[in-house]
């Protein structure tokens, strides 16, 4: 019976891509923690037409602080 070599690859973890609030789509937006469709289609909105979002607003838009969990960036 072959075994075979014996090799086993490495195991790899591969963190989840960071959200990017002032690019990214309103699928992608719908990943941050209590933020729907509805919510994601206005931070877009809200971005076209004031500029890019800072962390100060987004936490007011979402009604909550941002944690290091919401893997969001700017």
């Amino acid at each position: 019976m072959d075994m075979g070599s014996g090799y086993t690859p490495p195991f790899l973890l591969v963190a989840p891509r960071k959200i990017r609030v002032n690019y990214d789509t309103p699928t992608r937006l719908c990943n941050i923690l209590g933020v729907g469709r509805q919510l994601a289609q206005a931070i877009v909105l809200i971005r076209e037409n004031t500029g890019n979002l800072l962390p100060h607003t987004l936490e007011a838009i979402i009604g909550r602080p941002l944690t290091f969990g919401d893997r969001v960036g700017f």
